[in-house]
């Protein structure tokens, strides 16, 4: 079982699992003021830090295609690193709350429904 530690980010908190040997990246009081939006780049910086320093040790790399003139560039790869933190940490909550791969087949309709209520709302 994965350790928490408060990882804060640019004026938001969260607990986030670190995996055992990682040490906490950024520790802040919970109730720190918001300075940036979400999508700031200096929000965005910290969450592609938080992926370097974590994920990005692992030896099995994410291998990105695309223009390597344009992903080479820093602020697409900060949002690159920042997305694939996402979407692994999307994973492994949907793991933890009991989703398997085999759900999103059998439950496809369902999902996309409430992917759309969700939409809607925003």
């Amino acid at each position: 079982m994965p350790s928490t530690c408060c990882i804060c980010s640019a004026g938001f908190s969260t607990i986030l699992p670190i995996a055992p040997g990682f040490m906490p990246v950024l520790r802040a009081p919970p109730n720190r003021p918001t300075l940036f939006s979400p999508s700031h780049d200096n929000v965005l910086a910290n969450l592609a830090q938080i992926y370097q320093d974590t994920l990005g040790r692992y030896s099995l790399r994410i291998q990105v295609r695309g223009e390597s003139g344009y992903l080479q560039q820093p602020a697409v790869a900060t949002r690159v690193r920042c997305l694939l933190f996402a979407a692994i940490r999307s994973a492994v909550l949907w793991h933890q709350l009991g989703g398997r791969r085999w759900h999103l087949f059998v439950q496809r309709r369902q999902l996309v429904a409430q992917l759309r209520e969700l939409q809607r709302r925003l």
